[in-house]
């Protein structure tokens, strides 16, 4: 087959995909949540803006922080003496545990990866970052990271934490894993208080100078303003997934712009029975996978190609969760999924998992599947065209055979003795004298049986 028609079928292949992507499927909810602590409340909304819940955790105490997995949502009680770290089930909010964790201090923000909590307070007039495991929240480190005397919001992905030391002008403080600690990671601040890290960035909000702040992983290329809010607001909370950022503010709003920075919608949400005080805010993850479609091309059928690495990113601030990993479509069984480091474990923010997938067809010609991506995500399921052909192999030539040879017949022996006798009477005329008449009685026989 011509190199262009196989990228025909292979390009065919890939359409025939595309249209099984639209196969429907349950989609995850999109929801942005935050804290109310003038209200005791978490509330909850769709991403659009279009549906509110203002008591979607009631009896919170005077929360402050809030953060999501892709099962459950935490917050900060801020009141009392002490305080704690409340949870509930996404699926089931109704019978929340209000002391999921007991803290040393009145935490301020929280952050959630893969398996731990981190949350800022103040301990014994010390700022200080605690962490515990999800897996042993009752035996809490109070004290794993110094910040500043005035912590406010924390972020962290697999390896980074962030914190906001508040004042003015204030910083982002960094570690990588544990101490020491830089306290000066990010500088371009106005009294911080939110942090997230999404994409290749971490984000801000400043409270002093009424905008969002955002600046590389590095911490480098850092803008104070990046979204300049236009009306005194004092910014407090700020969450990101893979269309928007969002934040809440004094101003008892929730605002949102697009990612690079463009397009605020200031009084994005503005319902007054739903924001009360608020302060947390997080938002459900999102994903995006690469390469989006994949033509494996022509393999021997009953072989295999070559493997196919997929990535799948978590594109927002809050940690992601991919439940299952499909092929379906035409020919699924055609394909062979033969690594999944997504499903094992809960994505961090900032992170990304690996799936591996190799061609492996069964029958000839076009061959085409759908590898689906299910979880917490938005934007789940997410399809992955897949396409590849089937060759099956030439047929090997049959070499060329000769010719049978024909038996002698009886005119070829008699040719074959008179030839003989042609060449020793040559010899004999040569030496002894030529015999009358001799040779041309051969040569006339030989003529007769046409030799």
């Amino acid at each position: 087959m011509r190199k262009a028609s196989r990228r025909r079928l292979a390009a065919a292949g890939l359409s025939a995909g595309l249209v099984l992507a639209l196969i429907p499927a349950a989609s995850a909810t999109a929801d942005i949540y935050w804290a109310n602590e003038g209200g005791d409340t978490i509330a909850r909304a769709s991403t659009d803006g279009a549906v509110v819940d203002p008591d979607f955790i009631a009896d919170a105490t005077a929360p402050r922080g809030v953060a999501v997995d892709g099962s459950y949502i935490y917050w900060a009680h801020d009141a009392g003496t002490t305080g704690s770290i409340g949870r509930a089930n996404l699926s089931s909010p109704g019978t929340p545990d209000q002391t999921f964790i007991a803290t040393a201090g009145l935490p301020q923000g929280i952050a959630v990866d893969n398996t731990r909590i981190f949350w800022t307070q103040v301990v014994s007039g010390a700022g200080k970052v605690g962490r515990a495991t999800l897996s042993s929240p009752s035996t809490p480190t109070q004290s794993f990271l110094t910040t500043g005397g005035a912590p406010c919001g924390v972020a962290t992905d697999a390896d980074e934490t962030y914190w906001a030391n508040g004042g003015t002008p204030g910083s982002i403080g960094d570690a990588h894993g544990g101490p020491p600690e830089n306290q000066s990671f990010i500088t371009a601040t106005d009294d911080p208080c939110g942090v997230a890290r999404a994409g290749g960035y971490v984000y801000w909000t400043n409270r002093g100078g009424d905008s969002i702040g955002r600046a590389s992983l590095d911490g480098s290329g850092a803008v104070e303003d990046f979204v300049p809010l236009s009306t005194p607001a004092g910014p407090c909370g700020v969450a990101v997934d893979g269309q928007h950022l969002y934040w809440t503010t004094a101003s008892d709003t929730i605002g949102r712009a697009d990612l690079d920075g463009t397009n605020p919608e200031e009084d994005f949400i503005t319902d007054a029975s739903a924001v009360q005080g608020a302060c947390g805010i997080a938002v459900t993850a999102t994903q995006e996978v690469t390469p989006s479609s994949h033509a494996f091309g022509d393999t021997q059928v009953g072989g295999r190609s070559e493997t196919e690495a997929f990535v799948v990113a978590n594109t927002s601030s809050s940690p992601l969760d991919v439940t299952e990993v499909s092929l379906l479509g035409p020919n699924p069984g055609d394909f062979e999924m033969t690594g999944d480091g997504c499903t094992i474990n809960v994505t961090p923010a900032g992170s990304a998992c690996l799936l591996n997938v190799r061609f492996a067809p069964a029958g000839a010609g076009l061959r085409s599947a759908i590898l689906r991506v299910t979880g917490s995500a938005t934007n789940s399921p997410t399809d992955i065209a897949l396409a590849g052909t089937g060759a099956r192999s030439s047929p090997q030539a049959a070499a060329p055979t000769a010719a049978p040879t024909a038996a002698p017949t009886v005119e070829d022996a008699m040719c074959e003795r008179l030839r003989r006798k042609l060449s020793l009477r040559k010899k004999l005329d040569a030496t002894k004298g030529k015999k009358k008449g001799v040779r041309q009685e051969i040569l006339r026989r030989l003529r007769l049986l046409g030799c």
